[in-house]
């Protein structure tokens, strides 16, 4: 009972130091489509991604994609 009890409280600070880590991070991907067929639209899956430090800025016509 007691290695129950044990196992249950180190289980329970693990999952809270890692609920304590700092804000996450977003990586974007922005693609105009508005030349694409609609087939391409569908099929289009991005490669690359980039991580923004600073202000994120986008056009309204841009598809974005985060990962």
């Amino acid at each position: 009972m007691k290695v129950y009890r044990a196992l249950a409280v180190l289980f329970s600070l693990t999952l809270f130091g890692s609920c304590m880590k700092g804000p996450g991070s977003f990586s974007f991907h922005a693609v105009d489509d508005s030349g694409f067929t609609s087939f391409q639209k569908k099929m289009y899956v991005p490669r690359e991604f980039k991580k923004y430090t600073g202000q994120i800025l986008f056009n309204e016509n841009e598809n974005l994609w985060f990962a």
